[in-house]
């Protein structure tokens, strides 16, 4: 009986990958003449329209992912919070699966801006997914140790920065940098038990550059069971994940690194709390 349900698992996610890919690459094909266009001609009454047609499209492409994952799938999103109406904010979150992206877009987007996020350069040739970061002007990073490359990083940073009150869009940035695993855990040393250390750069960056009204969500997300797999999400094993939401104001916060320090000691708590209940539950 382990078995079966095995192969019908595997099966219905293969298919929700599919899904997922074929309506990617549809509102791909979409997007690609647009960026060209914003690309040859980056006036700011050419920019304009095509930023908006884009934000059509990715609030599309989303909304049929959301549907799969949420009736499809059978998984609830349990939200506790609320993202507020600013246009332009910066969210911060744990990060244990590619799912998280999925999870965020919907809860963002679903009454607020599209989500941007940063991507590694290397991504963006990955078909599908990578072009369509590309087309949707997605901060683009190289994540590596060389001077040029720091120099690259922290001038992307600073764009994005700038965009936050130039055009609508959350920035996503999931400060541990990687996501969550027990032996990324114990290589780091991390104090925490569900956590990885959480990275100052870029949060830095952005205190420094942005707007200081701009928001800044703290999200923490926390999955049914423990199960972090994005193929096990897809034929959704899982069927109840919580979404906590905090929000603060990017002026009010100092010391950026005490105040990172800080979020992610309360973010432990909350997921220690929340696995505490399932245990109950079970």
């Amino acid at each position: 009986m382990g078995k079966v349900k095995a192969v019908v698992g595997n099966l219905v996610s293969f298919v929700a990958l599919s899904w997922v890919i074929i309506n990617l690459s549809f509102w791909v094909l979409l997007l690609v003449p647009i960026a060209i266009i914003r690309f040859a001609f980056p006036k700011r009454w050419v920019a304009g329209p095509c930023n908006v047609v884009s934000s059509l499209i990715y609030h599309a492409a989303i909304k049929l992912n959301s549907f799969w994952m949420i009736h499809i799938t059978g998984i609830r999103l349990n939200v506790h919070g609320e993202i507020g109406n600013h246009p332009s904010p910066i969210v911060i979150s744990n990060h244990q699966s590619w799912f998280d992206i999925c999870v965020l877009q919907e809860v963002i987007m679903a009454k607020g801006p599209i989500l941007k996020f940063l991507v590694k350069r290397e991504l963006a040739w990955v078909p599908v997914i990578g072009w369509g970061c590309v087309a949707m002007n997605f901060p683009l990073l190289h994540r590596s140790s060389g001077v040029s490359a720091r120099t690259s990083d922290f001038s992307s940073l600073q764009t994005a920065s700038r965009d936050l009150s130039n055009e609508p869009g959350a920035l996503l940035i999931f400060v541990e940098g990687t996501r969550f695993t027990e032996q990324k855990k114990e290589t780091q040393r991390s104090p925490y038990k569900h956590l990885l250390k959480p990275r100052v750069g870029g949060m830095r960056i952005l205190r420094n550059t942005a707007s200081p009204e701009t928001p800044v969500l703290d999200i923490t997300i926390s999955f049914d069971k423990g199960i972090r797999s994005f193929w096990h999400c897809l034929h959704g094993e899982i069927k109840r994940i919580d979404i906590t939401i905090e929000q603060f104001t990017l002026g009010d916060i100092e010391d950026m690194s005490q105040w990172l320090k800080s979020r992610w000691q309360a973010k432990e708590k909350i997921l220690e709390a929340q696995y505490r209940q399932r245990i109950g539950r079970d």
